[in-house]
């Protein structure tokens, strides 16, 4: 295609819908992907606890174990310190009916994870994130599991090359990531699959250079 963006999803879907082997290598939206997004929310509330939106984020995320809420268990939280911020009222929550078990083991999952945080360099925080939640196995359950499984894999191996060049804390990878979103950079995770696989690969004409197939289109 000209262009893949336009129109390529759409057709790596008809074609599955089919049953027929495809592959669409993606090309932007890897900060913006679920998988990629909750593990840098869960990353961000060992950094810092007390922000809404990554604990939010967390809390409803179906993967995790100790986490899990419902809208409505969420809202009962809430209310518990409407003026605070959510992890006080979370916190709050360990003396409520109905929330005191459940909050007392996600607050204590938190407190394990985050001084696992402070002992040990980065990557190997992200693949004990990815072993607690059973993260990768559940990404791969989901539509294009085996990309997005990439996609974790490729942040993991984001975090190595970060702690070869300078090692900061979680605090400065953090803000390091952000700032290749801001000049709209991008990871690139490694590709699936080799030229010889049998599957109907969409791309763009300028990937295609170089690369021969018996069929075309």
């Amino acid at each position: 295609m000209r262009a893949p963006s336009n129109g390529g999803n759409e057709i790596f879907q008809i074609l599955t819908d089919y049953g027929i082997p495809c592959y669409l290598e993606k090309q932007s939206g890897y900060f913006s992907s679920w998988e990629v997004q909750i593990t840098l929310d869960i990353l961000r509330i060992l950094d810092n606890p007390q922000q809404d939106l990554p604990l939010a984020a967390v809390l409803r995320a179906p993967f995790i174990g100790f986490t899990n809420y419902s809208d409505e268990e969420l809202l009962r939280i809430r209310r518990l310190a409407p003026k605070s911020n959510l992890y006080e009222a979370l916190e709050k929550a360990c003396d409520e009916a109905g929330l005191k078990e459940k909050a007392t083991v996600t607050l204590q999952k938190l407190s394990e994870l985050r001084q696992f945080a402070v002992q040990c360099p980065i990557s190997e925080l992200i693949l004990h994130i990815y072993q607690e939640c059973n993260l990768p196995e559940y990404a791969e359950m989901l539509p294009q599991g085996a990309q997005r499984r990439n996609n974790l894999a490729a942040l993991y191996d984001k975090a190595l090359q970060y702690e070869q060049i300078s090692f900061h804390g979680l605090f400065m990878f953090l803000a390091f990531l952000e700032e290749m979103q801001k000049k709209n950079q991008s990871i690139e995770p490694a590709p699936l699959i080799g030229e010889n696989v049998d599957v109907v690969r969409i791309m763009s004409i300028h990937q295609s250079k170089g690369l021969e197939f018996p069929v075309v289109f």
